[in-house]
């Protein structure tokens, strides 16, 4: 099975090998995708079913209730088979004007079309019962099997018409499957987050496919993650269209390799110098400190998710990806006092704390109490460091086993808590 937590849109896939999409890369790409559509709606993002992705993309919705009105595959019946009735509801629900999802303009000839082979056998009626027989068992049978079957006789019958073939899928189940009509565009959007050896043009099949949706599911669980609003599989290919066609420019791209990460190796630092008499309390901008707050966040959630790539990649690289998928992050347990669980190649644990900054030299991070205290306790407590986030010059650099107290760090405190007692009267 594909690695994938969304429930109806796991797909059975034998022993093909899926690429993970970068999670620093497809919360780069968010950002920058919020941003975009923030600026055509004028107020925040919503939900894709508002605003400008309602307007652009909502018609795909559309498509799939209008197509499924004009089949009504819940009628069919086998008899009908070679009659020609299965053929003309199929391809009135792929001309329905509404929809772009296959190819339909002749300007480059009637053979151009995506769906020319379904016209074609109109008149033949050898040809015809051949594809009525498919498209009969694809819309009446919900069985992965025969999905795979299906998409493999129609590439026989027709040729690899990505487009046409996807799309009888996706009017089969929107829950389950999503077109493909511009193979080139969503190579280049998987390209830019993280699998630049996949691509869909010139490749239709149905191990290609199978793929596509567990790449476009990856994207799906992300966006569960992001957005408060119920997203499915269908605004999963919104989000990679929009990206593709708005978003993915030379000005805004990161590179797609991941940073190997590297030993961090330290020199003694300098002894702080001590004023003599008491301090004064430090005061700060609490406007400002909240803004440096709020991007401190979203730097270490980035730098989290380069480390999750990261590791993943080695033990995939290193021919245990069974541990790669067993690489979890777990930050939002605040309790356990790391971000990462990870393991080395002979599946011991790495308890990783991560630090992430945009700058390329920083030598300075915060450390929570509970941090500190599990840097102490757990014997395989790893902090990783990654500079230059946001870049094309971001580094991933560790030190096993810190030691805080160490001539190698500096500890500082930036707040106090203050404690005090009420007389009784």
């Amino acid at each position: 099975m594909f690695r994938n937590t969304t429930a109806d849109t796991v797909v059975s896939c034998g022993a093909v090998a899926t690429p993970y999409l970068s999670t620093a890369l497809l919360q780069h790409y968010f950002d920058l995708f919020r941003r975009f559509i923030e600026q055509e709606d004028k107020e925040p993002l919503q939900s894709f079913s508002y605003g400008f992705l309602e307007d652009t993309e909502g018609y795909k919705s559309q498509a799939h209730v209008e197509g499924r009105k004009l089949l009504e595959a819940n009628v069919w019946k086998e008899r009908d088979i070679g009659t020609g009735s299965i053929l003309k509801r199929v391809i009135a629900a792929i001309e329905k004007p509404t929809h772009n999802l296959v190819l339909r303009d002749a300007r480059y000839g009637e053979t151009r079309k995506g769906h020319y082979p379904l016209l074609q056998a109109r008149n033949d009626r050898d040809l015809r019962s051949k594809w009525e027989k498919v498209l009969h068992g694809l819309f009446t049978h919900d069985d992965p099997a025969g999905d795979a079957e299906a998409f493999q006789r129609m590439i026989e019958l027709g040729g690899k018409r990505y487009d046409m073939i996807t799309f009888l899928f996706f009017l089969k189940n929107k829950r389950r499957y999503v077109p493909n009509s511009s193979p080139a565009t969503f190579d280049d959007v998987f390209h830019a987050l993280g699998a630049p050896k996949f691509s869909t043009s010139r490749h239709c099949s149905w191990e290609n496919y199978r793929t596509f949706l567990a790449l476009a599911s990856q994207v799906l669980d992300f966006l569960r993650e992001e957005m408060d609003d119920q997203v499915d599989l269908l605004d999963a290919h919104s989000f990679l269209w929009v990206v593709a066609r708005h978003v993915l420019k030379p000005s805004n791209a990161l590179r797609s390799v991941i940073p190997v990460p590297e030993e961090l190796h330290l020199l003694p630092v300098f002894p702080r110098s001590e004023k003599k008499g008491e301090s004064a309390p430090t005061f700060f901008d609490e406007e400002a400190d909240r803004k440096q707050r709020i991007e401190n966040t979203r730097t270490g959630r980035i730098a989290e998710q380069m480390v999750l790539d990261a590791e993943k990649a080695l033990l995939t690289k290193a021919g245990r990806k069974d541990l790669a998928d067993r690489v979890e992050q777990v930050s939002q347990n605040m309790s356990k006092g790391y971000d990462i669980l990870s393991f080395d190649q002979m599946g011991r644990e790495k308890h990783i704390e991560v630090k992430g900054t945009r700058s390329h030299t920083s030598c300075t991070f915060n450390l929570t109490a509970n941090e500190l205290r599990r840097s102490q306790e757990l014997p395989d407590f790893y902090l990783y460091i990654v500079t230059g986030v946001d870049s094309n010059r971001a580094r991933i650099r560790y030190i096993p086993k810190p030691n805080f107290h160490s001539k190698l760090f500096t500890l500082e405190s930036l707040r106090h808590r203050v404690w005090y007692r009420v007389r009784s009267t």
